[in-house]
């Protein structure tokens, strides 16, 4: 499948094809990336991160081969076709010297932001080590369906738009998982979801030494250097002692907090696009379901960082389209592990 490449990287490769999810035709000439980064650690520079792309055209056929990969590799798949995209589907690639993963990608013919459609998923989320599996948050990432288990773990999502997407579940206490799904009007899904339970048990000090790993990790302790936005780090937090998201979030300037039947809702105080604002949580896009349900979601004891960004300032990850609101970024313990 691979031609001998003299500058490969490695000897690993992923292979598939690019279908339609609703007539299951090929996808000629759809443009297919395997993305991932690589973590370099050396006394002199200390850690860096750098990102790698390497992309594949389908042929008439739909079929792509993306050739040169190293192994033992956690990376996101993704196929795309002008403005129609697939989700990012997470790959594995294990450790042998040579390994091959073949993955069939369904791409819809509609835009991507599209919201509905006539796919149906359903399943189950189990919660480690709990005789109670109710109250898991389950969302299809890149739209704003959200669905809640009932007491026996169980949800259900319909009129949801074909194609490759990927599930995300959320539980406090937990850790998130995603599973991918393949999206078609022509069969109803079903996933099952464990979440393993969230245990962090150490030294003060040393705690203190990896959560800044992590916070530089993941790139908040980078951006707060730059001075754009408003930023609050683990010190202050601990200091606040707050129990809800909205107690910490009343500290920050242009934003305001207000009190409605579902709870305590947050808006911005700034610009002239109605006080909106959006949340990420965890690096990942939260739809709230109700007005202020990100306090019931989180609580003020499991945020370790906060970074906060008028429309006109927010960096390019956290921006989305066709969205001019304030962000709101949250970091929690479950993310940033200590």
């Amino acid at each position: 499948m691979c031609p001998a490449q003299t500058d490969a990287r490695g000897k690993s490769a992923v292979i598939g094809h690019v279908n339609d999810p609703e007539t299951l035709l090929p996808v000629a000439q759809a443009e297919v990336s395997v993305a991932w980064t690589e973590i370099e650690i050396s006394k002199s520079f200390g850690m860096r991160r750098t990102g790698r792309l390497v992309h594949d055209t389908t042929d008439r056929s739909g079929a792509f081969k993306i050739c040169g990969l190293p192994s033992s590799l956690q990376a996101s798949l993704q196929a795309r076709r002008g403005s129609r995209v697939t989700a990012e589907i997470p790959i594995v690639l294990g450790d042998n010297p040579v390994e091959l993963l073949a993955r069939t990608l369904l791409l819809s013919t509609a835009d991507s932001t599209t919201k509905v459609g006539n796919a149906t998923v359903s399943g189950v989320v189990l919660l480690e080590g709990s005789s109670a599996n109710a109250g898991s948050r389950v969302e299809l990432v890149g739209t704003d369906v959200v669905a809640m288990t009932n007491e026996k773990g169980e949800f259900t999502m319909r009129d949801l738009p074909s194609g490759s997407k990927v599930l995300l579940a959320r539980h406090l206490g937990f850790g998130a998982e995603t599973v991918p799904v393949d999206l078609s009007s022509h069969e109803q899904k079903h996933v099952t979801m464990k979440l393993a339970k969230f245990v962090a048990v150490m030294d003060p000090i040393l705690v203190t030494a990896r959560r800044s790993a992590a916070l530089d990790k993941i790139g908040f302790s980078q951006r707060r250097k730059s001075g754009v936005g408003y930023y609050i780090g683990p010190e202050r937090l601990e200091l606040m002692h707050a129990n809800s998201v909205t107690d910490i979030l009343r500290m920050v300037p242009g934003l305001r907090v207000s009190y409605s039947p579902y709870g305590d809702v947050v808006s911005s105080s700034r610009g002239s696009r109605g006080g909106c604002v959006q949340y990420y949580l965890d690096d990942m896009f939260y739809t709230e379901a109700t007005p202020g349900d990100i306090s019931s979601f989180v609580t003020g004891g499991e945020v370790v960082a906060v970074e906060v960004y008028q429309d006109t300032n927010t960096p390019p990850q956290y921006t989305r389209a066709g969205m001019y609101c304030t962000t709101i970024v949250l970091w929690t313990k479950f993310k940033v592990r200590s």
